[in-house]
């Protein structure tokens, strides 16, 4: 480039030699210098490219956090706002049909009962009409009606005397034995019971538990009292947590599940191990990691585990694990809300097809079992619509000013490669009968948690609201067996222990 420069300057000053020597210099830095700022702005615009990226993406991750609910991701439905919930959206086409009752449909109404407590007689003892005598002809028909009603609650109290003798020969006093309480006064098991039932299932907070019974029975109760019926059950209920979590264990099948509480005003979770027979409640710090070796379930169960997408499930190898379809499917809804128009296809929206297709095939399959071929051709359809999202999400570039770690990838993407990675676990249902479409048994257990967690709060310390749990697993099994819980919480306190772990057991 000198050169040439000298060449040019040459042929028009070729009598200034100097002068020649000194402007090609002036215009060689010139060119370096604008060479320069040119190099400068060039790396300012690609700094500044690359900036507008990384802020388009936090933004684009801000919108998509705000547009977050429990219809299109994993978070609760308690977590759902007026401003902020699910849209309505099913795959299901649209009905003919008129909304509610169709025509010719009797309803239900209320069962009148079979053996009524009271019967109460309206005969007709004239004719209206010509005021004959009718009290001794019999009736054609009775048309029946019942009331039902409750009868007056009030208290029961019953008064035990212990006589004292003092015996003529030696004088000694002797006073009666057999009372079956010890204090002066206490409260019997149906009352005890009755509390226990409104604190743990019916998630009446203590203070008003007191006050319905002072209101309705006339009973004077202490919050304190209420707290020790809670402790006195716990104590009691420890041979029958330990064969419940035996009996879980050794299950075909099991549901496993978590959700944040808290706890004197700090974050815990609460978990559950449940069949469709049983449920267990714990309380602990952690949502993953050792928590399972002290709950002491997953660490020896070899069934089908129906859990989410938790990576602290996969740890324990000795069970096949069944991932939640509904928790998929409410996240595909949020790729789909987070795709921008005029994708290639609507991969997120195939695949939701395809599982719900899945679903009613198994569900009228002979013993719940497809066809070899047909599995085949399902899993390779999953596959190509996995594939087909790869393509429109692809893995992010490690960006220049990050020097280690691994590259934060999108939201879809990481959808994308768990599906990829955890197919067989998604689709189980489609290969084992015992195996289900979703985790919904465990989500229901908890769901009454997150309720507590809405009328009282929190739980004031960890030891009551494990105690809380202990008795709401004897209570939740008492349900799904279709006992009376204050029957089964009557006969905790009443000592009767076989009755009680009868309920750990699968039944007969």
């Amino acid at each position: 480039m000198h050169s040439q420069l000298h060449k040019i300057l040459a042929k028009v000053r070729p009598s200034a030699p100097v002068e020649v020597g000194f402007l090609l210099d002036t215009l060689v830095d010139l060119f370096t210098t604008q060479q320069a700022l040119i190099q400068n702005q060039q790396e300012l615009i690609k700094n500044q490219q690359e900036l507008i990226k990384n802020q388009d993406e936090r933004i684009k991750e801000l919108e998509d956090r705000l547009d977050r609910h429990s219809g299109n991701s994993s978070q609760p439905p308690s977590s759902d706002t007026a401003w902020r919930s699910p849209k309505k959206r099913s795959l299901r086409p649209p009905s003919t049909k008129p909304r509610g009752g169709q025509a010719g449909h009797r309803g239900q109404g209320g069962k009148l009962s079979d053996s009524p407590d009271d019967v109460v007689l309206f005969s007709v003892d004239r004719c209206p009409g010509c005021a004959q005598d009718l009290r001794h002809v019999s009736p054609l028909s009775w048309t029946t009606k019942q009331l039902v009603d409750l009868p007056p609650i009030q208290r029961v109290v019953t008064e035990y005397r212990l006589a004292t003798k003092q015996c003529p020969a030696c004088r000694a006093r002797v006073r009666a034995r057999g009372c079956p309480i010890d204090h002066q006064m206490e409260f019997g098991p149906r009352l005890k019971a009755f509390c226990v039932y409104l604190s743990t299932y019916q998630l009446v907070p203590v203070e008003r538990t007191a006050e319905l019974l002072s209101g309705m029975l006339g009973v004077a109760i202490s919050t304190g009292s209420l707290d020790n019926f809670r402790r006195s059950a716990n104590r009691l209920l420890g041979p029958f947590l330990a064969d419940l979590r035996a009996t879980i264990t050794r299950a075909s099948a099991a549901y496993f599940d978590e959700t944040g509480i808290r706890v004197d005003g700090r974050r815990f979770w609460g978990h559950t191990a449940s069949t469709d027979q049983h449920s267990l409640f714990t309380l602990d710090k952690q949502r993953g990691g050792e928590v399972h070796d002290r709950i002491g379930i997953l660490p020896a169960f070899t069934g089908i585990a129906h859990h989410d997408a938790l990576a602290a499930y996969h740890v324990f190898t000795g069970a096949r694990h069944s991932l939640c379809n509904a928790h998929l499917l409410r996240e595909l809804n949020g790729v789909q809300d987070r795709e921008a128009a005029g994708v290639a296809s609507d991969w997120a929206g195939e695949l939701k097809v395809l599982l719900l297709k899945i679903k009613a095939e198994v569900a009228t399959a002979t013993g719940s079992k497809l066809g070899a071929s047909t599995i085949r051709n399902y899993y390779q359809a999953f596959d190509d619509l996995i594939q087909q999202g790869l393509q429109q999400h692809p893995a992010r570039g490690r960006p220049k000013t990050q020097r280690r770690g691994v590259t934060k990838q999108g939201k879809t993407h990481n959808l994308l490669q768990r599906l990829k990675k955890r197919r067989d676990n998604y689709l189980l249902f489609m290969t084992e009968s015992a195996a289900e479409f979703d985790n919904n048994q465990a989500e229901r257990d908890l769901r009454m948690l997150k309720v507590k967690m809405k009328v009282s709060g929190c739980f004031r310390s960890p030891e009551a609201g494990q105690e809380f749990m202990n008795i709401r697993s004897l209570v939740g099994t008492a349900i799904k067996q279709a006992c009376d819980p204050i029957d089964k919480l009557m006969e905790l306190f009443r000592g009767e222990s076989a009755k009680v772990l009868a309920l750990a057991k699968y039944p007969e």
